[in-house]
């Protein structure tokens, strides 16, 4: 696997990102602060160790280890390259709210018997490791249609579930209206949001989102930036796109005004963390 993720990162610098799941890649050490974990997900390192804080929970993990992030939460990570020199590597795939709800929805009979307490990280089993290299063949090979990405996701979550190991995915039935609203958001970051145009799409009236929001500790414009920044957070890490193409490809038609912001979110500035993707 770690063979296929370097040959990916290797690959045609124009190519966009894989999609279906991210593939991310330093030959640096990377430090970000504050990255906002929208949905829950599952990350599994493939080479190299990365190191993640949370107010109530900080550890470090390493090759062969899966971490499984519940949604709602900002953290504050650094990707470490191996002690042997090589690259550090990783793979993630999110579990957006509508395929969670689908799942609850399919196993509805079987969710109590898998309502297991959280786990943030544990050795990842072997079947969940080829189901994750055949993924990412796939996605590297073809186009990925999003009903096929959603039940791959489907697929991996009864994995998780089945091994005791979806507390962290599953344990809250509660809608996350900002996960919801930033979801939208994340599709198309470029597009012109209004507040009016989300509440049409979750059906929902503008008093009563602010009111939802306001008690997730949040509010549309703030979702709206983080949403954006979480974008070109992904495609700096996943592409080799120019920062100019990433800076419009999420909505800003100032590079310069998505550098200073994207810094002022992670600490980091764009240009900077590009770097720590280029040996120098």
């Amino acid at each position: 696997m770690h063979e296929l993720a370097q040959r990916h990162m290797d690959s045609d610098p124009k190519r966009g990102p894989l999609g279906g799941l991210g593939v991310f890649h330093a030959c640096n050490w990377q430090e970000l602060r504050a990255v906002p974990i929208h949905d829950p997900l599952m990350i599994l390192i493939i080479h190299g160790q990365k190191d993640y804080r949370h107010v109530r929970h900080a550890a470090m993990a390493g090759p062969g280890e899966l971490l499984l992030l519940p949604g709602g939460v900002d953290l504050w990570l650094r990707n470490l390259p191996g002690d042997d020199g090589g690259d550090f590597f990783s793979v993630a795939l999110p579990f957006p709210a509508t395929t969670v709800a689908q799942f609850r929805q399919l196993y509805a009979e079987r969710i109590p018997q898998w309502d297991a307490e959280p786990v943030w990280q544990i050795p990842a089993e072997e079947r969940l490791i080829e189901a994750v290299w055949q993924w990412m063949i796939h996605c590297r090979e073809h186009h990925i249609d999003p009903l096929v990405a959603q039940h791959r996701q489907l697929e991996f979550l009864l994995i998780l579930a089945r091994s005791g190991l979806a507390g962290a995915i599953l344990r809250n039935k509660q809608p996350n209206w900002r996960a919801l609203v930033a979801g939208l958001i994340a599709a198309d970051p470029a597009q012109e949001w209004r507040m009016e145009a989300v509440c049409m799409r979750l059906g929902v009236s503008e008093s009563a989102l602010r009111r939802h929001l306001q008690a997730e500790g949040s509010g549309f414009r703030t979702l709206l930036e983080d949403a954006r920044l979480l974008a070109g957070l992904s495609l700096l890490q996943e592409t080799y796109w120019p920062i100019n193409q990433v800076a419009l490809a999420v909505g800003y038609q100032s590079p310069s005004r998505f550098s200073s912001r994207f810094k002022a979110r992670f600490g980091v500035g764009p240009a900077e963390l590009r770097k720590t993707r280029t040996r120098v």
